[in-house]
Order: structure tokens, then sequence, then C-alpha cells
């Protein structure tokens, strides 16, 4: 995101947002959506939760246009809360925690090893 222009990178933000918006409501809305998961790590939570945390924060830089800034801010609100409803509702772990949430997201994922 660091060579694109801030208009253009605040929109693929706002994008990226709406979409994990897409599936926290499918977590909600239909909670067995949770244990159907995809092979492809492009495609699964577990693995894109981290890339987009990186993402949140190469666009959350003092240097970075404010529009980009605050799109990066709602992007990270946006991760939060599905993390919050795999918290609650299928790994039993505080929402207090999000990477707990996520840890306990990819054991139960295979992405990574049980303790």
């Amino acid at each position: 995101m660091a060579d694109v222009e801030p208009a253009v990178g605040a929109r693929v933000l706002a994008d990226l947002t709406s979409r994990v918006i897409a599936t926290r409501d499918d977590l909600l809305h239909s909670p067995i959506a949770y244990y159907f998961d995809p092979r492809d790590a492009r495609h699964a939570l577990p693995v894109l939760i981290p890339k987009l945390s990186e993402v949140v924060t190469d666009c959350s830089g003092k240097g970075r246009a404010p529009a980009l800034r605050f799109q990066a801010v709602m992007l990270q609100q946006s991760v939060d809360h599905p993390l919050e409803t795999i918290a609650e509702e299928f790994v039993g772990v505080s929402a207090e925690d999000p990477g707990e949430a996520l840890a306990g997201d990819r054991r139960d994922h295979l992405w990574a090893a049980a303790p």
C-alpha cells in the first residue's frame, strides 16, 4: 500500500472493511460457517487477519494521508468484531484478548499446532 495513491488506498481499505464486516455477519447469522474452512490460505480468516493487521499498521503511520489513516482505523475495528464473535461463540475465550481468539481459531482450523 506504500506505493498507492492515498485516495485509492483508502478505497481499497474501505472495500476490505466491508468484506470483513460481511464475514462477521456470516458468523452471526450462519454460525455453522465457522466450521467450514478453506484449505487455501488465501481464503482462510485465521491466516488473513494477521495480514490485515499488518496493513492497518502500515496505513496508520503518522506520514499517511488522513483518509488512509481513517480507513485503517475502520478496518481494524472491523477485524476486531469477528475476533470478538469467534472468542465468545466458538473458542470460549475472553473477547478482551484478540490474540487468544485468533490462536484458538487457528487451532480449530488446523492452521496452527495445538498446545
